[in-house]
């Protein structure tokens, strides 16, 4: 945005992508979000959707659990395969 003479101004940080949408619809706010996750919310009237002024470069997407989750068999399986198929789309 400093390219071109913005400045980003926000009121708030939110840590999914469907808040940060939900709350534009209701506000008079607006929500940088994946195009992806745009798209689940299309049908809803009370947002638009528009292309981003110019390329905001990558997202990082982080997968967050609890502590004791860290050594268990099935979510450790559940994880690596979730880092595959995210590899693959992107």
């Amino acid at each position: 945005m400093a390219e071109m003479g913005k400045k980003r101004r926000f009121s708030f940080a939110v840590s999914r992508h469907a808040v940060a949408m939900r709350v534009a619809a209701v506000t008079n706010l607006i929500a940088t979000v994946p195009r992806t996750m745009a798209g689940v919310e299309s049908p809803n009237e009370a947002i638009k959707i528009l292309k981003a002024p110019a390329a905001l470069g990558r997202v990082k997407i982080l997968m967050t659990f609890h502590p004791r989750m860290q050594t268990d068999a099935a979510h450790v399986w559940l994880r690596s395969t979730i880092r595959r198929l995210a590899k693959q789309l992107s």
